[in-house]
């Protein structure tokens, strides 16, 4: 879902409850037509309540702390000021189910966006007031960027290590939590493997753990540069032969060893990533390990009493 969390209104901009309603351009019409999107309930999206769109799908707001991914259905008015009846755009008929099951795989999962299940006839996540990395990026100092590429690197690990591949990593897709962590969303072109798959040699429709780490390799890239930069490539055997300079940016080494096939694994271009990052952060500690650490310290202290 290419535009995913990526228009202006991912914090929630807008005072007013009104429909969405956007002036749209047509190759076909000397004027541009309003459109307006609609939930699966029938009820039209508040303008407010608007988070992002792309070709397939709608994410809204659905609660005070949740968004809804829902199948994209618009309406358009006419001349007369009447409204058309919606108009449902094609979703693979497995999509959202895919979605779905990623989402269940990496249930827990740190640096995985918090996933409540499928409610009201979407996929139903937290919602991130911060917006996405993207959007993010032109505010954040070079030491956030650089804790950023860590934990970016981090998710995708933990992914692999769940055996899902996922193909659609880019700046957009990932979050910024309140405490400035990120958090991974849309699987909906992610392909949940059989546990047990040997990772180094996985491979589904083309979709290999070095496609992974090429995509990988241009969000490092867009957060070394702080200038955005992605790669069309869904096979190896349509690998992208021009790639920006990596000289003088951060782990440049690293991001062209994600671009030149040199790594078989996240966890290998993670070693190498802290390595090269002066005063590298360390891994992301999550609140259950935070509570694991303290009780460990607390019976530590007791025993000594």
């Amino acid at each position: 879902m290419p535009d995913e969390f990526h228009n202006g209104t991912e914090t929630g901009l807008g005072s007013e409850r009104t429909p969405v309603s956007n002036l749209v351009s047509s190759s076909h019409e000397q004027q541009p037509q309003r459109v307006k999107f609609i939930k699966p309930d029938g009820s039209d999206i508040q303008y407010a309540d608007m988070i992002g769109r792309g070709m397939e799908c709608v994410v809204c707001r659905y609660a005070e702390d949740k968004v809804l991914k829902i199948p994209r259905r618009m309406a358009i008015q006419a001349k007369d000021g009447t409204w058309s009846q919606p108009e449902k755009r094609y979703v693979s008929a497995d999509s959202m189910e895919l979605e779905q099951k990623a989402y269940e795989r990496l249930y827990g999962v740190p640096g995985i966006a918090e996933y409540y299940g499928i409610e009201s006839g979407g996929i139903a996540i937290k919602y991130y007031a911060k917006g996405c990395l993207e959007l993010c990026l032109p505010r954040a100092d070079e030491s956030t960027r650089h804790k950023w590429m860590i934990e970016a690197t981090e998710i995708i690990h933990n992914c692999h290590e769940a055996r899902v591949l996922l193909f659609d990593i880019a700046m957009r897709n990932f979050v910024v939590s309140d405490d400035m962590t990120l958090r991974a969303i849309d699987f909906e072109q992610a392909d949940v493997l059989a546990y047990g798959t040997n990772m180094a040699e996985a491979q589904s429709d083309g979709l290999t753990v070095k496609i992974d780490l090429l995509h990988l390799g241009c969000v490092l890239y867009s957060l070394a540069s702080a200038t955005k930069f992605q790669a069309d490539c869904a096979s190896e055997e349509e690998w992208p032969s021009v790639f920006p300079s990596t000289e003088n940016i951060a782990a440049g080494q690293v991001i062209r060893g994600c671009w030149d096939r040199r790594y078989s694994s996240a966890k290998e271009v993670l070693e190498d990533l802290r390595a090269s990052l002066v005063a590298a952060p360390q891994p992301i500690v999550f609140a259950h390990d935070a509570l694991s650490k303290l009780a460990a310290s607390m019976t530590a202290f007791c025993s000594v009493q």
